[in-house]
């Protein structure tokens, strides 16, 4: 299951090393946990595997982001974006605000990753 976080991983973005296998295992076990308490079971249905891997690696961007960015030097938060090009008297105009919109971005992006309540209700089972 850690390989598929690390590819996860890689597909948003971010490069994985060695030495944050720890982060990674936390950041599993801490989504399995929430699953298991939310959804008042024991052992977690295979349906919900995917999902797993999905909060896992929200938790661990989160956790990354949080306490050191300098792992995302792949991800460039400064890119110009252009709104607009003109072709009569040639004119192009740039978004501005740029990099916090993609900052912003990135962060929904971790929170949508993380906050997956809508589809743990399915599994839910009353507490008594």
């Amino acid at each position: 299951m850690k390989e598929d976080i690390i590819r996860l991983l890689e597909y948003y973005g971010y490069t994985a090393g060695e030495a944050e296998e720890d982060i990674i295992d936390y950041a599993l076990e801490r989504s399995r946990q929430y699953i298991k308490n939310f959804c008042n079971i024991s052992v977690i249905p295979k349906e919900l595997k995917s999902l797993l891997k999905e909060m896992a690696v929200g938790e661990f961007l989160k956790l990354k982001m949080m306490t050191n960015p300098e792992g995302f030097e792949n991800i460039d938060f400064e890119a110009e974006g252009i709104k607009s090009i003109s072709e009569g008297d040639v004119s192009i105009s740039f978004n501005s605000g740029t990099q916090a919109s993609i900052a912003a971005k990135y962060t929904a992006l971790i929170d949508r990753l993380r906050d997956r309540d809508d589809e743990l209700i399915a599994f839910r089972r009353l507490r008594w």
